[in-house]
């Protein structure tokens, strides 16, 4: 039994020493992304970092969209999300692509 709550610790210090590592670099992707003029194109950047880290880390079935709105069973609408996560059963309505 001790030996088994040993290896759980283990692999949970080395799985936050690794998301750690991760924010690290996550966080210098994002600060490069302030050389760009323009606020609009400093978020899209930093959304795009963001987004490519999240589908490297979710399950195969999650998708992962950039900006877009969520509505409810009465049809309520969110305000604009940077970044949506569904599942590959969600239905999506893309009005922009024809």
């Amino acid at each position: 039994m001790l030996g088994l709550q040993y290896m759980t610790q283990t692999f949970f210090d080395r799985l936050r020493a690794y998301y750690t590592k991760v924010a690290e670099v996550l966080r210098g992707e994002a600060d490069a992304t302030s050389i760009f003029p323009n606020p609009t194109d400093i978020g899209t950047s930093r959304e795009s970092i963001y987004k490519e880290f999240l589908k490297q880390h979710l399950p195969s079935k999650c998708n992962v969209f950039l900006g877009g709105y969520l509505f409810d069973d009465d049809g309520a609408e969110s305000k604009q999300l940077d970044i949506i996560i569904t599942t590959d059963t969600t239905p999506c309505f893309n009005f922009a692509n024809e």
